[in-house]
């Protein structure tokens, strides 16, 4: 069924999709040059689900009390989160 919506968004006219489906590419991780036309981003779209299920769990003070803590559990986490 992902890849049902992810094909939708690739293939429809509208403005929309094609940012829909960019914000996709950015969370799926993937690293693409700007001249090669998009792939069809369905990481993007699991990852989008799996964050929505968490939201539904989590405050985002929950969140970034979590982000904190692993931060001063691992100083190489603050520098990756720094380089994005």
């Amino acid at each position: 069924m992902a890849c049902v919506v992810v094909w939708q968004l690739a293939t429809s006219p509208q403005t929309e999709a094609k940012n829909r489906q960019g914000f996709l590419i950015k969370l799926s991780g993937r690293q693409m040059k700007h001249k090669k036309p998009v792939t069809h981003p369905v990481a993007g779209l699991w990852n989008f689900l799996s964050l929505l299920k968490i939201l539904e769990h989590h405050s985002l003070g929950d969140l970034l009390l979590m982000r904190d803590e692993l931060v001063s559990a691992s100083p190489l986490l603050a520098q990756l989160m720094e380089d994005n």
